[in-house]
């Protein structure tokens, strides 16, 4: 099994505001910060669900943000 990155701290550091056209929904992008380091993702609100569900079975320590949409 790969040996798993140290993570210490996951951030919300920014949002946001993505437009699109008349036919589809606007949505919010969230840039997510992993400390220590200098690692950003960014994602949908979905895909964060998805990430934190599966950030907190492989670090369970790890205080993850609140999410609301």
């Amino acid at each position: 099994m790969p040996k798993l990155p140290q993570i210490n701290d996951i951030v919300i550091t920014k949002t946001e505001q993505v437009s699109r056209n008349f036919l589809q929904s606007d949505y919010t992008m969230y840039y997510i910060h992993f400390l220590p380091g200098s690692h950003v993702i960014k994602r949908k609100f979905a895909d964060l669900r998805k990430l934190r569900s599966l950030l907190h079975g492989l670090y369970p320590h790890i205080r993850l943000p609140f999410l609301e949409p």
